[in-house]
């Protein structure tokens, strides 16, 4: 039963994420469950390397939390609380697309398998951007001024 720990994590984020699109719009709920998505995100991978409880089904249930857990996100931000980016933000966006995809082919390349490098610097790029969403959820439901993204945005983008 303790090897199905990370995997289990890794789908919880199915249903944390659902709940996160529903409460958009009450920061008192989005907030706490995003970062409990993040800590379920961090603590399915630490556990099923040092405890050796890799597993195929393993990645495919990350893969499907990332996934389900990054779009369910993104939606609530952008389409339900109607938030909209400066110009000079989607290219800035769009860089960051650009490497992740450039991640994923390559280790397609390489490895013969759709995934992404999970490297130091991988996880360096990943942090700033994992707080850009909450950041965009408090300005999009008015709890932080606008102004606030204008600035902190182009300075977390700039880190990755």
């Amino acid at each position: 039963m303790k090897k199905q720990i990370p995997n289990i994590l890794s789908f919880s984020r199915v249903p944390l994420a659902i709940v996160l699109f529903f409460t958009s719009a009450m920061p008192a709920i989005f907030i706490p469950t995003y970062f409990v998505i993040g800590v379920t995100d961090a603590a399915d991978g630490y556990l099923a390397r040092r405890f050796h409880w890799e597993s195929k089904l393993g990645e495919k249930l990350e893969a499907i939390g990332d996934i389900t857990f990054i779009v369910l996100a993104l939606c609530a931000v952008f389409f339900k609380m109607g938030f909209t980016l400066k110009p000079y933000f989607w290219i800035e966006v769009g860089i960051i697309a650009f490497l992740k995809v450039s991640s994923l082919v390559f280790t397609r390349i390489k490895f013969k398998q759709w995934n992404s490098t999970h490297t130091l610097a991988y996880k360096y790029i990943c942090v700033p951007l994992y707080f850009v969403i909450p950041i965009l959820a408090l300005a999009g439901n008015g709890n932080i001024p606008e102004r606030f993204v204008d600035i902190a945005f182009p300075i977390m983008i700039g880190l990755v």
